[in-house]
């Protein structure tokens, strides 16, 4: 009797925790990616055997996941956009003479060396 209330103490815990464990991880994973969080969701917490978590990390899209944001309305961003497609704030400047793309807190282009102007600046 005593080994029967050791092993439902064991065995409860592991069927219904590591399932929210996992449902928690997905959803917050996949709405940073942009993705259908409850859908992955439930197919990651209802899958068998850990397959929904197989599935999810094998479909999961790839480096869309990103802290950065907008300045101006805080939309998410990729940090290879030069404009925020929501408000259309210039995020990144280009060089005035080669038109390359310029990171923060350059002072020089390192394509073709030209200094870059103060008022181009941005920090």
């Amino acid at each position: 009797m005593a080994v029967n209330i050791v092993a439902l103490i064991i065995i409860i815990p592991l069927v219904f925790g590591i399932p929210i464990l996992i449902g928690l991880y997905v959803y917050r994973d996949s709405a940073k990616r942009g993705m259908n969080a409850p859908l992955w969701t439930l197919i990651a917490m209802c899958g068998p055997s850990l397959l929904g978590l197989i599935i999810y990390l094998l479909a999961r899209r790839k480096n869309t996941y990103t802290e950065l944001t907008c300045p101006n309305c805080s939309t998410r961003i990729d940090e290879s956009l030069v404009i925020c497609p929501t408000c259309r704030t210039l995020l990144r400047q280009s060089c005035t003479v080669c038109g390359t793309l310029l990171q923060q807190g350059w002072n020089v282009c390192p394509r073709c060396g030209t200094d870059v102007p103060e008022d181009k600046k941005y920090r």
